[in-house]
């Protein structure tokens, strides 16, 4: 997540591209995965994961334009302007699999959404959307909703932050195959 924050960072906010992974980032990152890395599976603990969103909603407040929960799912969108065509949508989700804290499935990733939220705050980029899904891990509910509520990005670009890998979308793929690894980090 390092290289995607770089890259986006260079990109909307160019003169804080090297400072984004600092001590003060790495300690976020720790301190959002140990807040949220405990049970919190959408029908096994609803009370932990109402906490969480409480949580990440509480974190990115101060770094956004726009923060709402989106949808009978109670996704989390974060936005500097409006959801439209040219919108990227960068995500993950803040509900965890069963039996299981779930620090990587997927805390990580609303550790990173969150970093990234704050990092990319003096920039206020416009075509950026950072979304915490909800019921992932009960068949992609929060993300089908939100592209049914939310057309105009179905085919825009974007990524998904997943356990253990990036999956991304047309500019994202571009800006990844530009670099001399092929994005492979």
């Amino acid at each position: 997540m390092n290289l995607l924050t770089r890259m986006l960072v260079k990109e909307y906010n160019p003169g804080e591209a090297d400072r984004v992974i600092d001590e003060e980032t790495v300690d976020l990152l720790r301190e959002v995965v140990g807040v949220v890395s405990h049970e919190r599976n959408y029908y096994q603990n609803s009370n932990a994961l109402h906490g969480v969103r409480k949580y990440i909603v509480e974190q990115v407040t101060p770094h956004c334009e726009n923060v709402f929960l989106d949808g009978p799912f109670d996704n989390i969108v974060v936005t500097w302007g409006d959801i439209n065509k040219d919108t990227i949508v960068i995500g993950g989700h803040y509900d965890g699999p069963e039996n299981s804290p779930g620090a990587d499935d997927n805390g990580s990733a609303i550790a990173v959404l969150v970093a990234l939220a704050k990092a990319l705050s003096d920039a206020k980029p416009q075509n950026i959307a950072l979304v915490f899904f909800n019921v992932e891990e009960h068949g992609l509910r929060g993300s089908i909703d939100f592209t049914k509520r939310h057309p105009e990005v179905s085919t825009a670009d974007g990524c998904v932050l997943s356990p253990g890998k990036l999956l991304a979308t047309t500019q994202l793929r571009r800006l990844l195959s530009a670099l001399p690894d092929g994005g492979d980090r």
